[in-house]
C-alpha cells in the first residue's frame, strides 16, 4: 500500500504538465492552419492567373454558349418579383436583337453587369447595335473598366459589318500604338462577327 501510495503521489504531478504540453500542441496546429490559410488568402492575383489561358486574361469574356448560362444565372435573381425582359426567352435562344433588347431591359433597371453580358453575347454574334452599344461601355465603364480601345474595337466592328455612324468617343485619345491594339482587338471577333452579319441576325433590328 505504502509503495502504491508513493507511486500515485509521483504521478499526480505529471497529469497537469502532460494536459499542458497537450494543450500547447493543439495550440500550435492551429496557428500553423491558420498561418496556412491566411497565406494562401493573401496570394498575389497572378498566382491564379497562371493557371488561366492568357487569352482569358486579355479578355475575360465568355463564349456564347458558357455566356448563356451565365446570364441565366443573373436572371433568376428576378424570378421572385415576376420582373423579366419581354424577350428573354428568346434571348436565351441566341435571337442577337431579343439579347439587345434584353441588356437594354436590364441597363433600365440598373443591373449594368447583366446588361454588359447580354450586349456582349449579341455583339459577338454580329450584332451591329449591340457592337456600338458594347463600345459605348468599354468607353464609359458600364459593368466594366473604361477601356476605350476595346470600345474603339467594337466600332471598328461595326463599321466593317456596315454601321454608317461617326464614332462617338474621343479618338484623340487614342495614340497610333492604341489603334494597332484595337486593330489586333477587332481582328480576334472579326470572322465570327461578319458572318454573323452576312447570316443576317441584324434583320429583325
Amino acid at each position: 500500500m505504502g509503495d502504491k501510495r508513493v507511486f500515485d503521489d509521483l504521478e499526480q504531478p505529471r497529469r497537469p504538465v502532460q494536459m499542458a504540453l497537450g494543450a500547447m500542441v493543439m495550440v500550435a496546429v492551429m496557428l500553423a492552419g491558420a498561418t496556412y490559410w491566411k497565406a494562401r488568402d493573401a496570394r498575389p492575383a497572378q498566382d491564379d492567373k497562371a493557371l488561366v489561358p492568357q487569352s482569358l486574361i486579355e479578355e475575360p469574356l465568355l463564349p456564347v454558349e458558357v455566356a448563356r448560362e451565365v446570364n441565366a444565372d443573373l436572371d433568376r435573381r428576378y424570378s421572385d418579383s415576376g420582373r423579366f425582359p419581354p424577350r428573354l426567352r428568346q434571348a436565351r435562344q441566341g435571337v442577337a436583337q431579343a439579347q439587345y433588347e434584353t441588356g437594354l431591359w436590364y441597363r433600365e433597371m440598373g443591373d449594368v453587369k447583366a446588361a454588359y453580358r447580354w450586349v456582349f453575347t449579341a455583339a459577338e454574334q454580329g450584332h451591329i447595335d449591340s457592337a456600338i452599344a458594347l463600345s459605348r461601355i468599354y468607353r464609359n465603364g458600364e459593368g466594366r473598366d473604361i477601356d476605350p480601345i476595346r470600345g474603339y474595337a467594337w466600332y471598328l466592328l461595326a463599321v466593317e459589318g456596315g454601321y454608317r455612324g461617326r464614332y462617338a468617343g474621343d479618338i484623340g485619345v487614342l495614340d497610333r500604338k492604341d489603334r494597332a491594339e484595337a486593330d489586333r482587338i477587332a481582328a480576334i471577333y472579326r470572322s465570327d462577327f461578319l458572318a454573323g452579319v452576312r447570316a443576317g441576325v441584324n434583320e429583325d433590328r
